[in-house]
């Protein structure tokens, strides 16, 4: 079946949406996707790359406006159906069948805006996005493991991102917060700072959108802890 998205053909097909799905088209991220147009086409980068396009309404709603969009989603499947949506609504771009860490090192191109949007969490693509990131580009990050950003699971949120959440009334934030310090922590090995210039909270996940800048120490000076008595 066609589905449209503020002008956007694309094919999909019926069903829950899940992890287990091939391929499948989220309509409760079309804010997400509001949100990334109006920025990153005010930003004006040339050369961006979607690292897990899924159906490729995201970086085909970024192509229409002339930014060189690369797509790439390892799943066979999802790589033929952005091609075909790239037919379908007239469009040209390159295209690739690859892991998305991988992919960056094999193109060894410095992109003016990279895109995660992974299902779960954005972290085992970000040491990678980093180093192939121009100085000065933007990096826009969604994270959907928000039951451990955001308090739900303390210990799993430990492990993964080096900080305690705890299920407090301004949860949302915090979660945000966290996903935050924990990427200008990466960047910051590598000595960049990825400032964040922008972040939203909605329905099932996080957004992110960073600006790559030298001098980590200003970003990493900021890293802190919230102190909260529930009593007040």
């Amino acid at each position: 079946m066609i589905v449209e998205e503020r002008g956007i053909k694309i094919r999909t097909y019926p069903g829950k949406i899940t992890s287990r799905l091939p391929v499948f088209y989220n309509p409760h991220q079309v804010l997400n996707r509001d949100v990334c147009e109006s920025l990153i086409v005010a930003l004006k980068p040339k050369k961006a790359i979607d690292l897990l396009a899924g159906t490729g309404v995201r970086g085909l709603r970024l192509l229409r406006h002339g930014i060189d969009v690369v797509f790439n989603d390892r799943n066979s499947k999802a790589y033929e159906d952005i091609k075909e949506n790239l037919k379908i609504n007239g469009m040209h771009a390159d295209v690739y069948n690859m892991d998305a860490n991988r992919l960056l090192y094999t193109l060894d191109t410095k992109f003016d805006y990279i895109d995660v949007d992974p299902f779960g969490s954005p972290l085992p693509f970000l040491d990678s996005a980093v180093k192939f990131l121009k100085r000065g580009g933007i990096l826009g990050i969604t994270a959907t493991d928000i039951a451990s950003l955001s308090g739900t699971y303390p210990k799993k949120c430990l492990v993964r991102y080096g900080s305690v959440s705890r299920r407090v009334i301004f949860y949302r934030e915090m979660g945000i917060r966290i996903l935050i310090k924990k990427v200008v922590e990466i960047s910051a090995q590598y000595g960049y700072a990825l400032r964040p210039i922008l972040s939203h909270a909605t329905r099932h996940y996080f957004r992110v959108y960073f600006v790559k800048e030298s001098k980590p120490y200003e970003l990493v000076k900021n890293v802190g802890s919230i102190q909260f008595d529930i009593d007040l």
